[in-house]
Order: C-alpha cells, then structure tokens, then sequence
C-alpha cells in the first residue's frame, strides 16, 4: 500500500494498515473467519495475556495475576527442576 516495508512506516501509516483488520471479539472462542483477522485478533489477545503475566505488571500494579497467584514462571534454560 506504501510501498515500503512495514518497519519502515510511520504511526499514521501503520494505522491505515492494521485498523481495518481490527475486529472486535466478544469472546476468545468467537474469531473473525478471515484468517488475517483472525491472526490480528489472537496476537492481540496473546499480547494482552503475555503483559498482564509480566514481572513489570505485576510490579506496576500491585498485582500478581489472579487471585494473587503468579501465572507466570520465569525462564531459566540451566534449571533441571
């Protein structure tokens, strides 16, 4: 559409390009049929979960997942527990 990659867009250009793929999602299992709405819907959800599970969320807000349990473990690639 800018030809330029996306990388290289500016905000307003990146708007014009992922707002029409927005589709409001009532519920998770409810997805848009379109595939790249479908894929733009997921990402968003993973995004929203990914960051409401962060160390820094949980740090920022005084909260720590649900019910005050971590849902989140962090990665360490030398543990063997």
């Amino acid at each position: 559409k800018f030809s330029k990659s996306f990388a290289e867009l500016d905000p307003k250009q990146v708007d014009a390009v992922l707002r029409p793929l927005l589709a409001a999602t009532p519920w998770a299992w409810d997805l848009p049929k379109d595939p790249v709405r479908r894929f733009i819907a997921s990402v968003r959800t993973d995004v929203v979960t990914a960051t409401r599970n962060s160390p820094v969320w949980a740090e920022k807000t005084g909260t720590r997942g649900r019910a005050g349990q971590l849902k989140w473990l962090p990665i360490d690639p030398v543990y063997k527990g």
